[in-house]
């Protein structure tokens, strides 16, 4: 019963990025928070392995009342 929404961030995999794309995880969280804001819904299951579950902590830190879970 739940949609899931994959992201893969720029430069990994079949992503496409600039020099001009935030590195930091800070950054990063805060351009995922865009993307979610631009599909609508929530709170959030944010899901993140490897470098992705740093990214996904510093969502959760900055909009805790977006993030249901964290995994």
């Amino acid at each position: 019963g739940y949609e899931a929404l994959s992201v893969e961030y720029p430069p990994f995999g079949w992503s496409r990025g600039g020099p001009d794309l935030p590195a930091s995880a800070p950054a990063r969280a805060e351009l995922l928070w865009s993307l979610l804001e631009a599909e609508g819904g929530g709170p959030w299951h944010l899901v993140g392995h490897s470098l992705g579950g740093r990214i996904v902590s510093f969502m959760a830190l900055a909009r805790p009342e977006s993030t249901a879970s964290l995994v």
